[in-house]
């Protein structure tokens, strides 16, 4: 072993493959904590949170009245209003 390295080509291997093993069960582990689990103890706030954290975005909003100018348009005046009802209340339950 040198000075100026950190071991053998061996033991530096062995130390990538169990720093690469780590990283992959910790982003395993990330992607599992994730999920809603139905019938768990927190299942309903974890639900809650995760609508909270939902939000139209600007591009979905000028998709949405798009969509609505069409519909009215085509004398789809009902189902415009429907929708437009529909997104507001969405918004008005996500918004904090």
């Amino acid at each position: 072993m040198s000075a100026y390295t950190l071991g053998t080509r061996r033991g530096y291997a062995a130390s990538v493959t169990s720093s690469t093993a780590t990283k992959a069960r910790d982003l395993r582990r990330q992607r599992k904590s994730g999920k809603i689990r139905a019938g768990s103890a927190d299942e309903e706030m974890t639900l809650v949170d995760h609508l909270k954290g939902m939000h139209m975005t600007e591009e979905g909003k000028r998709e949405l009245k798009s969509l609505l100018i069409c519909l009215v348009t085509l004398g789809e005046k009902e189902s415009a209003q429907k929708l437009q009802q529909t997104a507001e209340n969405f918004q008005v339950f996500v918004s904090p």
